[in-house]
């Protein structure tokens, strides 16, 4: 995914570090813990994201609270899996 038309930003969650890297197809979510990130195990499609989330990634308003809430449900689905 890393290429020219390929973002990354720092987010937190839960009071923890979170690498998001996203273009118009793919999003990442990686922790990072240590100055590494570990990367989630999976890319989600951005099609299949909330339509107010999908905007707000697309506008690159990473406080929506539309996108914030749908970065926690990802992050919590991994921690549930024991990622």
């Amino acid at each position: 995914m890393e290429d020219s038309h390929c973002h990354q930003a720092d987010v937190e969650y839960g009071g923890e570090h979170y690498l998001i890297s996203y273009d118009e197809a793919r999003l990442r979510v990686g922790h990072q813990v240590g100055g590494e990130c570990r990367w989630l195990d999976e890319d989600v499609p951005v099609d299949t994201l909330p339509d107010d989330a999908r905007d707000a990634l697309r506008r690159k308003d990473l406080s929506s609270p539309a996108l914030v809430t749908t970065l926690g449900g990802l992050i919590s689905a991994e921690r549930q899996r024991g990622g």
